[in-house]
Order: structure tokens, then sequence, then C-alpha cells
């Protein structure tokens, strides 16, 4: 039964994953069924976010790259390696990139990770994100207000989140599509925001 549960929970996040990537500047939630399906507890999680947790429990698999980043990174790879047998990498090589804070690291990182080719577009780097707060309005500790337009988008869309820099690294890239890397952002609410390779964003306020 457990293990229904976990697999129930992995299709359900993995839907929300699609509808957030698929739809740029929806938001999507990770509920608690979720969580509580994968069995994840925040005073187990390396960094303190189940949420960032669920989604590399998600995605790891024996065959894939990852690299966390943050004071907590050789606890969190160790504890991701032991769960799903992943194998751990650097920024400008891992499948999938874990960021647990927004710092300069973090923006280093993501200006290192793999862009995939023009011919094998897929084969890029995906970053997952923890932020404070994601939302559509500005409230809270969500102020950095931005537009995004792109495939899947009427005609822009507008998020706001607590940290900017993130994005700005995105920005700083400058990749030519197909290249580039799609990134999730998750807040410590379990909103999650997709930013995929396709859309365009622009970036108002914040520091610089």
């Amino acid at each position: 039964m457990e293990q229904h549960q976990e697999v129930f929970a992995s299709q359900s996040l993995y839907r929300k994953v699609l509808c957030a990537l698929s739809r740029p500047g929806e938001l999507q939630e990770i509920d608690e069924k979720i969580i509580e399906g994968l069995d994840l507890d925040k005073e187990e999680s390396p960094y303190g976010s189940v949420y960032l947790d669920a989604l590399a429990l998600m995605v790891l698999d024996q065959q894939i790259s990852f690299c966390v980043l943050g004071k907590s990174a050789s606890q969190a790879s160790e504890y991701f390696h032991a769960e799903r047998q992943a194998q751990v990498s650097d920024a400008s090589t891992a499948d999938f990139l874990f960021v647990p804070q927004c710092d300069e690291e973090a923006y280093q990182a993501i200006l290192d990770a793999k862009p995939g080719t023009l011919i094998d577009p897929h084969t890029s780097c995906t970053a997952f994100v923890l932020l404070d707060e994601i939302s559509l309005a500005p409230e809270g500790a969500a102020q950095k207000r931005i537009s995004l337009k792109g495939p899947g988008i009427k005609e822009t869309n507008e998020v706001y989140l607590s940290d900017e820099r993130a994005l700005k690294a995105r920005v700083a890239r400058a990749d030519e599509y197909p290249c580039g890397i799609d990134m999730l952002f998750v807040d410590k609410n379990g909103k999650l925001f997709g930013l995929p390779r396709s859309s365009e964003l622009e970036i108002f306020g914040g520091e610089a």
C-alpha cells in the first residue's frame, strides 16, 4: 500500500510540473497529499524544504546526475544518492541542479549549467530553485515582478517572486532556443512556477 501511495504521489507531482512548464506564469501547488504520499518529513530534510525534496525524488534515478548547492550540499547529496542512487556531479555537467538559496554560488551555477545542443537540446540541465514566496500579486515577500511571453501564454503573464537573482542568471546566459535551461521555482508554501527555455522574460525592479 505504501509503495502504491508513493507512485501515485510522484505521478501527481509530475503532472503539476508538466502543467507549470506548459503554462508559464500559472502557479501550481504541491499539496500535503503529495508530501504524505512520498513520506517526507521537514525535520529530516537536508535543507528544511520537503517541497524541493519531493521534486528531487520525482526526477532522480540511477541514470541521472545532479548537483545540490548551499551549506547542506554534502548532506543533501548523500541523502538523494541513497534514496535514488543518482550520481553526484558538478553544476556544469549535472542533469538537474537544486538551488536551496539564491546567492552568488547559485548565480554562477546557473550560468554554468549545460544548455544542451542544437541536435540534442533535451540534454540540457533543469534547475529547481527554492524561494521564500511566489505569488500572482505583489504581496508579502513576493515583490519582484516578472513578465513572461512565449508558447503557452496568450499575451503576457506576470508573476511576483521574493528573489530574482536566479532569473538574472538565466537572462545573462543569453541562450539561443532550442538550447537553454528549464527552470522550476518552488516556494516555502509549495507553490510551483515553471519557466521553460522557450519563454521570454522581463524583470522589473530588484537589486542589480
